[in-house]
């Protein structure tokens, strides 16, 4: 698949969280390269499982993925960590057994070119499921975080309290953002968030502190 504007994902890295998810690892991965197109991939793995197998490596040995092996003791400073690599403008979170649409990536990073005092830009969020009927397989969906909205108040202190009011909806955990403030995000995080809790609210909150959030009308995770 060929987008008009692919050139935009080189300015991107996508930052795949894996903990022991190596058959999940691997078909995130084929995902990626169905589109034909060499995105830039940074594999944080604190797996001890040994079972990377031929295919998965072959994988992982691709030139624009980086592969780093992580302590799996502090969660945020595998992130702080691991992302100082990243050279690009944009960066994005993906955890291992989600899927981020290339399409939409692109329309987020289009977005955030124009509008400068954006931070971050996602899209909606849609869970998906197989099960058993009548002996035969079915397919089930249904839209995930309905009340997101842009979160573009003026004031930083406003945009803090819509989202830990739930006021805005869902959160920018996995939106694309600003490489540059990414880093710092997860620096500060991990030097003030105590808890895993707390630890997954704090980065939300810097994000808006730093800049607006914007919710694309686009099928996005």
């Amino acid at each position: 698949m060929i987008y008009e504007h692919e050139y935009a994902l080189t300015d991107l890295s996508i930052v795949i969280l894996n903990h022991e998810r190596y058959p999940h690892l691997k078909r995130l991965l084929n995902y990626y390269n169905t589109y034909g197109y060499k995105i830039n991939i940074v594999v944080l793995d604190s797996s001890k499982d040994k079972s990377v197998d031929d295919e998965l490596r072959r994988l992982l040995n691709q030139e624009n993925i980086i592969w780093g092996k992580y302590d799996s003791g502090n969660f945020f400073e595998k992130i702080a960590n691991g992302i100082q690599c990243i050279k690009t403008k944009y960066s994005v979170l993906c955890p291992v057994d989600d899927f981020i649409v290339p399409s939409a990536l692109v329309k987020c990073i289009e977005f955030l070119e124009k509008h400068p005092d954006y931070l971050c830009a996602q899209g909606l969020f849609i869970k998906h499921w197989l099960f058993q009927k009548n002996s035969k397989t079915k397919f089930g969906w249904m839209p995930r975080d309905i009340r997101m909205v842009s979160n573009n108040f003026k004031l930083s202190q406003n945009r803090v309290y819509a989202y830990l009011s739930n006021l805005s909806g869902g959160h920018q955990f996995y939106g694309v953002h600003r490489t540059e403030k990414f880093k710092l995000i997860w620096r500060e995080t991990v030097r003030y968030a105590s808890n895993m809790g707390w630890g997954e609210y704090f980065p939300g909150c810097l994000s808006l502190i730093y800049g607006k959030r914007k919710v694309l009308p686009v099928f996005y995770l």
